[in-house]
């Protein structure tokens, strides 16, 4: 689902889904909050801003495919966020 798909129209899915009979319904719709290492597609990548803390205390803001160097290394902002929010950067 794209992210910038309105939440209005994105319920009716649910609804229409129920209206059918289906037994179930999944959908997924990118949130850098709750990502997983879903494969992800380049334009919502683009389209979502990550911001997160550093751990020299200075806050990032940039698009997910922004490229940022932290601690000598390259990464995408959306790499970075995860491997900071999940704790393992600098694990491996």
């Amino acid at each position: 689902m794209p992210t910038d798909y309105p939440y209005e129209d994105f319920k009716d899915i649910y609804l229409y889904a129920y209206q059918q009979g289906l037994k179930g319904c999944t959908t997924f719709r990118f949130n850098p909050e709750a990502f997983q290492g879903v494969l992800v597609k380049e334009d919502d990548l683009a389209k979502t801003t990550y911001r997160f803390k550093l751990a020299d205390g200075s806050t990032v803001e940039a698009k997910g495919n922004q490229q940022i160097e932290y601690d000598g290394e390259l990464h995408s902002a959306a790499n970075l966020y995860e491997a900071l929010k999940e704790g393992y950067y600098g694990k491996f």
